[in-house]
């Protein structure tokens, strides 16, 4: 056999001695690495070490004196394959063994010049298989984490309904087993009118409407549904219907045997005391997301190259990664999966390029006029299709001439603030800058620079219909508030306290979120008044109250006023926008502005 690189350090530990003493391993061994945890980089200081291995079938079991598979030794969590067995079952792309051949250069004790082969032409063992195998294997793990939280966490209503999920998969396969079934699908209703029932199932019951499963047979049917349970020790268990005719006995026998083994492994497990630490519900979890990763990088790269990456895991499921040369020079490319705030990009860029060693830039399909303002500020690199490439490490700036300008936006207008409440009250939908000059009263001129704005600050309502920019608010108005709340501005201008109540006819503040809540209002009340109103009003010029003396009333100039439902009351968000700190301390007023926004905003 020719010469193997080998890392002897770590196999001279006497618990490995039968890596060279067995007499199916020791120079038929052809590779052998880390497997688990370590291989994935997600161990911890008590994680256990997996050794998976490959080697040369036996000369024996070659000529079919012996059958060899594969060697396990359960101490030493080792389990190495036979090299016949490996081919079938990376031709079958199993998930455990196609990891063997994607672990970092640095995880490998050996490599023989066979093994090295096998690793340079891994890609023609990953398949479209991938789909049903690292899926399969990721829906076994998720079902390990629903079954420890039925046991360990759910209340007995919820086991009931988790065993009904359970019979369903298993249907599933019974369909095609089993004698005259017709493979119809699966209804879902709920049954019972007991009002705690009800209750239980009830976020159950909005998603699948109906909570029962049902089969239908040539001659009859079978149908499972949780009830109220007639006895003590529970408030909800599973009920059947059976209506069968002239239908094979032992049939009947095998699917009711499959089913009864659910229900009996739930009761068994809901006796047992040992929880799942939060360490193993995460083993399961890291699992999970792992076999998805591995399985979309199959089928979308044809590659395992992630394992081969010096990168958190965490990473891959915001970014996917490149790996690019520029005049011999080599960097990675990262492209956000979906929008990243400048902040998280910032973060995870330095991360990425201090874990890999390599220059790192950030690859858009499109961006915000801001943040590419930023990155070019901060020296941080990136690529913005067909229009921009920004690359210091190997001295690259390449801009499109022919794209439009933006002046940058260091503070929101209070126009453009406007505009953006007005479509969030309106439910804008394809709006263009001429409609919105329209309903807000303003020119062409004025709502494009409201559009720029907009565009600058990337705030999620502007989009395009042909060639025009349009304004469209998403369905989820509550997102989308928590989203742009951070760029815009307290409304109020100046705050007059005066002696007098002059009594105007708009108000603001607090009056105003009184009026739209069972709040009780100040002493005095609070009004609104425009810029363009303040000066014909003379409120400037009034006597103001000092510091101990009575108020008559409070005056809130404001940037813009929206008449919401023409009550002559401040809308909604800008009353948010315009109370003092003072005044969202005060634990009934944090209530009252939650019951506004929910009753006429959400």
């Amino acid at each position: 056999m020719s010469e193997k690189n080998m890392n002897w350090e770590f196999l001279a530990n006497k618990d490995y001695a039968f890596l060279t003493e067995d007499p199916a391993l020791g120079d038929n061994v052809i590779l052998l690495t880390y497997g688990g945890s370590h291989a994935y980089g997600t161990n911890i200081a008590t994680s256990d070490t997996d050794i998976r291995g490959i080697t040369f079938n036996p000369i024996e079991s070659l000529l079919g004196n012996i059958e060899f598979e594969q060697f396990e030794d359960r101490n030493t969590d080792t389990v190495i394959y036979g090299l016949n067995k490996m081919i079938d079952l990376l031709l079958s792309c199993n998930p455990n063994c196609i990891e063997i051949l994607g672990c970092k250069p640095e995880h490998y004790f050996i490599i023989s010049p066979e093994g090295q082969l096998l690793l340079d032409n891994r890609k023609i063992f990953l398949s479209r298989r991938a789909i049903k195998t690292f899926g399969g294997y990721a829906n076994s793990q998720l079902r390990r984490l629903q079954n420890a939280l039925a046991r360990d966490s759910y209340p007995q209503a919820e086991k009931e309904k988790h065993i009904l999920g359970s019979i369903t998969h298993a249907m599933e396969d019974i369909v095609s087993r089993y004698h005259k079934i017709n493979g119809e699908p699966i209804k879902y209703s709920f049954c019972g009118d007991h009002g705690a029932l009800r209750h239980a199932f009830s976020e159950y019951n909005t998603v699948m409407r109906r909570m029962e499963s049902v089969r239908q047979f040539e001659y009859g049917s079978i149908k499972l549904y949780p009830d109220v349970s007639e006895r003590e020790d529970m408030e909800v268990e599973m009920f059947c219907d059976v209506v069968l005719h002239h239908y094979p006995l032992r049939d009947y026998r095998n699917i009711w045997s499959e089913v009864n083994t659910i229900v009996k492994d739930y009761d068994k497990l809901g006796k047992r005391n040992t929880k799942k630490d939060d360490l193993h519900l995460n083993k399961h979890a890291m699992h999970l997301v792992r076999l998805y990763l591995m399985c979309i990088d199959i089928l979308t790269k044809e590659e395992t190259e992630y394992l081969n990456e010096k990168l958190p895991l965490a990473f891959r499921g915001r970014y996917t990664f490149y790996k690019v040369e520029t005049n011999g020079s080599p960097w990675i490319a990262i492209q956000p999966k979906a929008d990243v705030g400048l902040a998280a990009l910032r973060k995870d860029w330095i991360k990425i390029e201090k874990a890999a060693g390599l220059n790192c830039a950030i690859f858009f399909d499109s961006t915000s006029f801001y943040i590419k303002e930023k990155l070019l500020e901060e020296g941080i690199p990136f690529v913005l299709k067909d229009k921009q490439v920004y690359l210091p490490f190997i001295g690259y700036l390449l801009s499109n001439e022919n794209e439009r300008k933006i002046s940058p936006v260091h503070l929101i207008s209070f126009l453009t603030q406007k505009v953006i409440l007005v479509a969030i009250y309106e439910k804008w939908e394809n709006v263009t800058a001429s409609k919105a000059a329209i309903r807000l009263g303003v020119t062409k001129m004025s709502a494009n620079r409201c559009f720029d704005e907009i565009e600058y600050l990337n705030v999620d309502i502007l989009g395009m219909k042909g060639k025009s920019r349009v304004i469209t608010v998403p369905a989820d108005i509550q997102k989308l508030w928590n989203d742009v709340r951070v760029i815009l501005r307290n409304p109020v201008i100046a705050r007059y306290e005066l002696k007098e109540d002059i009594q105007l006819e708009k108000k603001a503040g607090i009056t105003a979120l009184c009026e739209y809540s069972l709040l009780s209002d100040n002493e005095y009340p609070t009004y609104a008044i425009t810029k363009k109103e303040i000066t014909e009003s003379g409120i400037r010029k009034m006597k103001q109250v000092h510091s101990g003396e009575e108020i008559g009333c409070v005056v809130l100039e404001l940037g813009y006023f929206i008449d919401f439902k023409n009550k002559k009351l401040e809308d909604p968000l800008s009353v948010t926008l315009s109370l003092t700190e003072s005044e969202k301390q005060d634990e009934r007023i944090g209530i009252s502005i939650k019951r506004m926004l929910e009753e006429y905003v959400w």
